[in-house]
């Protein structure tokens, strides 16, 4: 694939933009205000109201963070502008457009490869149109991938702070990142041996967390079952409940991140617009890019883009919480992974068994 200018890379992105600005002023702000019976977005709508104080009995002390749930980001992002949605949009753009440029910095990649990948996922188009926190986890992986690269804590204190504004779960990945690749960790040259050993420590510690997590399972008993009809999501909590994470956790995450696919019949239905096209459409692009590394021999654990995804599943499925968008982070860490060049001496080495895995990002 010949590679591309930056102009050429840049008139990309903007065409990009230009159309999810189209769609905002056409459709979005007609959908945000519940003028339309579609939906492009999870919470958006109810992030404005609290902002706007319609649920201020939610919005006491803490509790605008918590176990169960995290309005602290959109909520202060949203009194930060007014309650713009224009302004919002701008800034969506803004972390897109920067947080692109900095993969691209620290990554060695085909920047077009990578931009198709993140733009025909849906969620990244939905990403930029409102408020909304996969826009909050699209930079704090940005920012994480700089990290990597450098070890430099310039790049990890504030994905560290972006992070705390979006799931609590996601601050638990960086700390995790963080910890897996310093000297703290003696395992770091064996990433499977330190996924296995995250797993068993989860697998011990969940049930030990006991009604910490009560909230939590409110919101999953509570939730619409996207993906999950037939019941095993619920079982797999149940034998993590029992000490039984490490048997579960593979099943559990490709169940979470692939699930809803199975329900594609119901593509497109008015009544769960949102869940039936874009989260069931992310779900497709993830599982097409997951098939692409496997293809393509880049799956590979001693790729830190790759290393870094799975320690976030493996944190992530620990949830009852059943959110294929939840995912949309490993989504932009393997759509990195499947763009890098790759240096001529690896190519070389593809077919030959490796002794130590890199631990860096850049080669």
């Amino acid at each position: 694939m010949r590679r591309l200018t930056l102009r050429q890379s840049t008139l990309l992105l903007w065409v990009y933009i230009a159309a999810a600005v189209a769609f905002f002023f056409t459709l979005g702000i007609a959908i945000l205000d519940e003028e339309l019976p579609y939906q492009f977005y999870a919470d958006s709508v109810t992030y404005e109201k609290m902002a706007a104080g319609e649920f201020d009995a939610q919005l006491e002390g803490e509790s605008l963070v918590s176990v169960g749930a995290n309005y602290l980001g959109p909520v202060l992002l949203l009194r930060a502008v007014n309650g713009s949605r224009v302004a919002i949009l701008v800034l969506n753009i803004l972390v897109f457009v920067v947080g692109f440029k900095l993969l691209a910095r620290f990554v060695p990649l085909d920047r077009r490869l990578l931009f198709l990948v993140l733009g025909l996922n849906p969620m990244t188009f939905a990403s930029l149109l409102s408020i909304n926190k996969e826009i909050i986890a699209y930079a704090t992986v940005c920012l994480l991938v700089g990290f990597m690269g450098t070890r430099r804590l310039r790049w990890l204190l504030p994905a560290l702070v972006l992070s705390i504004f979006s799931r609590w779960q996601l601050t638990a990945f960086v700390i995790a990142v963080a910890l897996a690749f310093s000297f703290l960790n003696p395992l770091r040259r064996y990433p499977l041996a330190t996924l296995a050993l995250a797993t068993l420590a989860l697998t011990v510690i969940y049930p030990q967390l006991g009604g910490v997590l009560d909230l939590v399972s409110e919101n999953a008993a509570s939730g619409a079952p996207i993906g999950n009809q037939s019941g095993i999501y619920q079982q797999m909590v149940a034998i993590q409940d029992s000490y039984g994470y490490i048997l579960v956790v593979i099943p559990k995450t490709l169940q979470a991140m692939f699930g809803i696919i199975g329900r594609l019949s119901n593509f497109g239905d008015p009544d769960d617009f949102y869940n039936m096209v874009f989260v069931a459409l992310h779900s497709v692009a993830l599982a097409a890019v997951f098939i692409a590394l496997l293809v393509t021999g880049r799956f590979r654990l001693r790729d830190p883009l790759v290393f870094g995804s799975l320690l976030f599943c493996v944190l992530f499925s620990l949830s009852p919480v059943y959110a294929p968008r939840y995912y949309y982070p490993v989504y932009v860490l393997w759509a990195c992974a499947l763009s890098r060049r790759l240096p001529k001496a690896e190519l070389s080495a593809r077919a030959r068994p490796v002794s130590a895995p890199s631990s860096t990002v850049t080669q």
